[in-house]
């Protein structure tokens, strides 16, 4: 059997697709697999220290041809053999990450689905691979000043190898389901991801151009390869990973939560969700949501006093605690605001904390029978608010603020100086159902359900009436 040189007389490609066809028209690959005589091929036609530096220099048409041929004799040998060869290959893919990056990036993929239909590989191995490639897609897309020189590629055309590996945080955990990872490792693939998300991000990439077809989509191999593993298409956000990952520690041991990047991860969900949580549209981000993942939960212990503030800081929110943002503001929180002080505004805080408050001020209110409408005098409300009593346009003001944010549906009656409260549509304060006044809470909730379901019978029977009194219309009808 010849061997194979790369950059001889002859392009590459012509040389290895003469190659392959020679193997393919002699005994075949399947034989010379058994024969113990492929191996060797790979190994010193493309593997090699020599092989493998020419064709890191070689252009885009041979390093593509050679990884096609690489690919079928990847799929013919035995999986002890597949196992062995398949970590050189994903070393020589992942050699100098700002070197074509994006034809690399289609090609380690390619590798994934190869190398997940081979049989006998271990599943080890294929996510062993598949972390490869995330690692490899962060390391080849730059950010800040080094995206505006390397991978002219990439930002020539407005995708990043980041940006075209993302994926959505439901396939991932289609994915984790599909592979059954272990929760260790189901944490791990989610960590990769934001990571990736985390970068998309901070590098201004755009998702505009991952469709675009690649040299690296012409891989051939010698029969159809099923998909393990597809490039993402509508990738998630980097929040939504980070809630993604945090749920996923939920059943971790304390000790993994006190490790610190998942501390740090905590902290950054706790302060995303303060600053942003109150209106947002997703909301796994709503901070009642957060605050009761056991990662954040994890913080009220930290040894820092990032974490605890940060804790805190969420806790006010969950529970309308207004006094203590008062307190927090000036005492234990004082150092985390103005760190972060870009991310929190004081007034605007005190504006979300007062809208909660407000919400949390209905929901104690409503009628213990449930029905009727909930009425609270602008008394009440200035009060609970902790506003300057007859100033009747802060009042006002906070009513509009909560009615904006979806956490309330409500009507004002300026002359009366009432507020009549329709239904609460925002998420309620744990400690409403939790703290002291817990148990006249559920008393007061299960009266409102009793009501409600007394008011869906007496519709069902009024129903029920309407449709006998028809039907004996109509009987009579028919008689005449």
């Amino acid at each position: 059997m010849s061997s194979l040189v790369l950059l001889g007389e002859q392009p590459l490609g012509v040389e290895l697709a003469q190659l392959l066809e020679r193997l393919q028209a002699g005994s075949g690959l399947a034989a010379l697999a058994t024969a113990g005589k492929l191996l060797p091929l790979l190994e010193q036609g493309v593997l090699s220290a020599g092989a493998a530096k020419a064709l890191q220099a070689a252009n885009d048409e041979d390093f593509v041809s050679a990884l096609t041929l690489a690919f079928a004799v990847l799929a013919a040998l035995p999986a002890a053999e597949a196992a062995a060869a398949t970590p050189k290959l994903a070393a020589l893919l992942t050699a100098e990450p700002l070197q074509r990056s994006l034809l690399k990036v289609r090609t380690l993929a390619h590798l994934l689905n190869v190398v997940g239909n081979v049989q006998g590989v271990t599943q080890a191995a294929r996510f062993a691979l598949l972390l490869q490639l995330l690692e490899f897609a962060l390391q080849a897309t730059p950010y800040g000043a080094a995206a505006a020189s390397a991978n002219a590629a990439a930002a020539a055309s407005a995708v990043t190898p980041a940006a075209l590996v993302l994926q959505s945080v439901a396939a991932v955990q289609k994915m984790i389901a599909e592979w059954k990872l272990a929760p260790a490792d189901a944490t791990a693939l989610l960590l990769a991801n934001y990571k990736l998300a985390q970068r998309v991000a901070v590098s201004g990439a755009s998702a505009a151009a991952r469709s675009a077809k690649s040299k690296a989509d012409d891989l051939s191999s010698p029969a159809a390869v099923p998909t393990v593993y597809s490039l993402g298409e509508q990738p998630s956000s980097q929040q939504e990973y980070l809630y993604a990952l945090l749920q996923s520690l939920d059943s971790a041991a304390p000790a993994t939560l006190r490790e610190k990047q998942y501390q740090d991860l905590a902290i950054e969900a706790a302060l995303h969700s303060a600053a942003n949580g109150i209106a947002q549209t997703l909301h796994q981000l709503d901070p009642t949501h957060v605050f009761q993942l056991a990662a954040v939960q994890a913080l009220s212990s930290a040894n820092n006093a990032t974490g605890t503030a940060a804790f805190e800081l969420l806790r006010i929110l969950v529970d309308a605690d207004l006094p203590g943002w008062v307190a927090f503001q000036k005492g234990a929180g004082a150092a985390l605001l103005k760190e972060h002080a870009a991310r929190f505004d004081a007034d605007v805080m005190l504006r979300k904390v007062r809208t909660l408050a407000l919400a949390a001020l209905a929901v104690e209110q409503q009628g213990a029978q449930g029905s009727g409408d909930n009425v609270l005098t602008y008394a009440q409300l200035s009060e609970r608010l902790q506003l300057a009593k007859g100033d009747n346009e802060a009042v006002e003001a906070a009513v509009i603020d909560a009615v904006m944010a979806g956490r309330i549906d409500a009507k004002m009656d300026q002359d009366a100086e009432t507020l009549v409260v329709k239904r609460v549509t925002g998420g309620v304060p744990l400690s409403l159902y939790t703290g002291p006044q817990s148990a006249a809470a559920w008393a007061n909730l299960g009266a409102r359900l009793a009501v409600w379901r007394e008011n869906i019978h007496s519709v069902l029977q009024t129903l029920s009436a309407q449709h006998q009194q028809q039907g004996q219309q109509d009987d009579g009808e028919e008689m005449q």
